[in-house]
C-alpha cells in the first residue's frame, strides 16, 4: 500500500470521515423531531416519513409509534435513543388507585377492566417502575438547558377506601369505551357527553399502560380540576402540573395546549401516553403542536363534541387516531345523566323593531343572493377577506351586525326570560348570550353576576363558588362557560343568543346534564320568529346521526 505524500509545512490536511466507520446509526429526539444520525443521504429503504434535512434524515415525532416496528426489524443496526421513559430513573410509577373505584365487577356481575401488573407493564413499555421518592424531599428535574426546582410536598396521604365500600362503580359504557380504545391499539377518540365520566375513562387508560402520562387541557380551570381529581385517585406525590412558572414533571403530568405546544420540543420524549381533553381544540394550527411534538405511542382523546368538519377529522385521525366510541346525551339520559327537555320559545319583534329589521333585511338579503351566485358556499369567507377593499362588503357587515343586535336584544326576549326564571324559581340557571354587550345588559337588568373573558380569575372564582353554594339564582355569560367548568347544581340553561355551531349547542346542553338527585334539566332557546335566528337555531340543533339532542 502506497504511503500518503507528506504535506508541506503550513499546509492543512483535509480529512475525509466515513460516518459508518466511527459512528453507530441511531435514532434520537431533537427539537421536537426524530433524527436518524450516521446514515448517508444515499440510503434507500427508509420509512416514507423520513425526509433529508440539514444533513440528516428527519421524521415527525408523532410518527414514532409507526417507526417502532421498523426499529425492531433493524435489530442492533440502529440504536433507539428516542424515549426517555425507557430509562431507569427515580421517578417511578408503582402506585395504585386510592379512590376505591370498583374495577372488579359491575352491577350485573360482569368482569370489568383489571389493571396490568407492574411486571406486565414493564415488559410492554420497557419502563422501570422504581419506588417514588418521599414527597417531603426536594427533587430536581434536569431537562436540556433548564433545571426546575420542585417544591416540597408534605400533605398527608389520602385514606384508602375499602373495596367493600367503593366510592363509585365503573359504568358499562365506560368499560365499553376503554375496550374499544384498546382494540384499536391504544389510539383513538372517545366521545361522551359532559357529566358522563370522561375523566374516569382516562384513568382506566392510565391504569392500562402504567407508564408516564401527559394530560393536555385547553384551560387553567380544567387543569386544576384534573390535578385535584388525579391527586385524589393516585396521590398528590404522583401528579404534577406544567404551566407558567410551575414546571413539575411527575409520572402523571397535566398541562395546557399552550404550554405543550411551546415546550414539547424538549419534553416530547418523556411520556408514553398522551391524553388530549376537549380534543376539538387540537385542530387549531398552533395547538396541533401539542400532539405533533410528542412521541407518545399510546394516545387517547376525549370530547363531548367531535368536530363535524372533514378536514378536522383527518387531522385528529393522523395525530390521535380514529373515533373509537360514541354516546349522545340522549343515550345516557335518565340512567346516568339527568333527564332533560329542550324547549324552543318563539317571540315576536315589537312594531318598531320590525320596521328597522325589515329595512335592513331588504338591503342585506339581495346582497347575500348576489354573493352566493358569485362565490357559492364560500361567499361569507370572501366577504370577510374583501371587507378592507370593498365598501359594499363593509356596509353589508354593518347591516348584519345591527340585525343580530336587534335579534339578541329584542324586548320580548327579556319578558320571556323573566317568566322562565320565575317558573324555575329555586333552581340554578345559566343564561347564555352571543355578545358581551348582551351579557352586561341582562346582568344589570336582572341584577345577576356576569362572567366574560374580561372577568379576572379571583372574581370569576368567587362568582362560581357563590353559584354552586346557591347564593346566586343564575349567572349570565357569553361563551366562557361553554366548557371547562363543573356546575352540577345548574339544571336550567337559557340560550338568549348564540351561533349556529352544533358543538356550542351540545356544550351548553352539557352544563346541565350532571345528575343531582332526580332533578330534571331544561334547555330553553328563545328565538325571534321569521328572523335569521330561526335558521341558526335549526343548524345548531342538528348533531351526529342527524338526531336532535332532545329527541328520543
Amino acid at each position: 500500500m502506497a504511503r500518503p505524500k507528506a504535506k508541506k509545512s503550513g499546509e492543512l490536511e483535509q480529512l475525509t470521515l466515513d460516518p459508518g466507520r466511527y459512528e453507530q446509526p441511531r435514532l434520537v429526539f431533537e427539537d421536537g423531531a426524530l433524527v436518524l444520525k450516521a446514515v448517508r443521504q444515499e440510503e434507500r429503504g427508509l420509512p416514507e416519513c423520513f425526509v433529508w434535512h440539514a444533513g440528516h434524515w428527519v421524521a415527525p415525532a408523532y410518527r414514532y409509534a409507526e417507526l417502532k416496528k421498523w426499529l425492531f426489524e433493524q435489530g442492533k443496526q440502529v440504536t433507539n435513543n428516542v424515549p426517555r421513559y425507557l430509562h431507569r430513573t427515580s421517578n417511578g410509577f408503582r402506585f395504585e388507585r386510592r379512590d376505591g373505584l370498583d374495577m372488579a365487577q359491575s352491577s350485573n356481575g360482569a368482569v370489568l377492566l383489571a389493571p396490568s401488573t407492574s411486571k406486565e407493564a414493564e415488559a410492554a413499555t420497557g419502563y422501570s417502575y422504581a419506588v417514588a421518592p418521599a414527597p417531603d424531599k426536594l427533587r430536581k428535574v434536569a431537562e436540556a438547558s433548564a433545571i426546575y426546582q420542585l417544591e416540597a410536598v408534605s400533605t398527608p396521604e389520602p385514606a384508602v377506601v375499602p373495596k367493600s365500600e367503593p366510592v363509585q362503580t365503573l359504568r358499562p359504557y365506560q368499560r365499553e369505551a376503554i375496550e374499544s380504545w384498546k382494540a384499536l391499539g391504544g389510539r383513538g377518540t372517545i366521545v361522551l357527553p359532559t357529566g358522563a365520566g370522561k375523566s374516569i375513562v382516562a384513568t382506566l387508560a392510565i391504569d392500562e399502560v402504567r407508564a408516564p402520562t401527559l394530560i393536555v387541557v385547553p384551560q387553567l380551570d380544567l387543569l386544576h380540576q384534573w390535578y385535584e381529581n388525579l391527586s385524589r385517585i393516585y396521590g398528590q406525590d404522583n401528579v404534577g402540573v406544567y404551566f407558567g412558572e410551575k414546571k413539575d414533571i411527575r409520572p402523571i403530568t397535566v398541562t395546557t395546549y399552550v404550554s405543550a405546544s411551546s415546550h414539547l420540543d424538549e419534553l416530547g420524549n418523556r411520556f408514553y401516553l398522551l391524553i388530549c381533553d376537549e380534543v376539538h381544540h387540537l385542530t387549531s394550527a398552533t395547538w396541533q403542536h401539542a400532539a405533533k411534538l410528542s412521541i407518545a405511542p399510546k394516545r387517547l382523546a376525549l370530547t363531548a363534541t367531535y368536530p363535524p368538519d372533514f378536514e378536522d377529522h383527518l387531522i385528529l385521525q393522523e395525530l390521535i387516531g380514529p373515533p373509537c366510541y360514541y354516546k349522545a346525551p340522549a343515550d345516557l339520559a335518565g340512567a346516568y345523566l339527568a333527564e332533560y327537555e329542550t324547549v324552543r320559545v318563539r317571540v315576536e319583534f315589537t312594531p318598531e323593531e320590525t320596521v328597522e329589521y325589515e329595512k335592513l333585511k331588504s338591503i342585506y338579503s339581495p346582497f347575500v343572493q348576489r354573493m352566493w351566485k358569485a362565490f357559492g358556499m364560500r361567499w361569507y369567507d370572501q366577504m370577510m377577506r374583501g371587507q378592507n377593499k370593498e365598501p359594499e362588503f363593509r356596509q353589508a357587515l354593518v347591516y348584519k351586525a345591527r340585525m343580530e343586535e336587534l335579534i339578541e336584544m329584542a324586548r320580548a326576549k327579556r319578558l320571556v326570560l323573566a317568566r322562565i326564571m320565575a317558573l324555575h324559581r329555586g333552581q340554578s340557571a345559566i343564561i347564555f348570550t352571543e355578545t358581551n354587550k348582551a351579557v352586561y345588559e341582562l346582568a344589570e337588568l336582572f341584577m345577576l353576576p356576569a362572567i366574560t373573558h374580561h372577568t379576572v380569575a379571583t372574581e370569576r372564582k368567587a362568582i362560581l363558588d357563590g353559584f354552586r353554594a346557591g347564593e346566586f339564582p343564575a349567572v349570565v355569560t357569553a361563551r366562557v362557560l361553554n366548557e371547562g367548568v363543573d356546575l352540577p347544581t345548574a339544571k336550567v340553561a337559557i340560550i338568549v343568543g348564540g351561533g349556529g355551531s352544533s358543538t356550542e349547542y351540545v356544550q351548553r346542553l352539557g352544563r346541565i346534564l350532571r345528575r343531582q338527585g332526580g332533578a330534571k334539566a331544561f334547555l330553553y332557546e328563545i328565538i325571534v320568529r321569521d328572523s335569521l335566528e330561526e335558521r341558526v337555531s335549526n343548524r345548531r340543533r342538528l348533531t351526529k346521526k342527524g338526531r336532535k339532542p332532545g329527541e328520543k
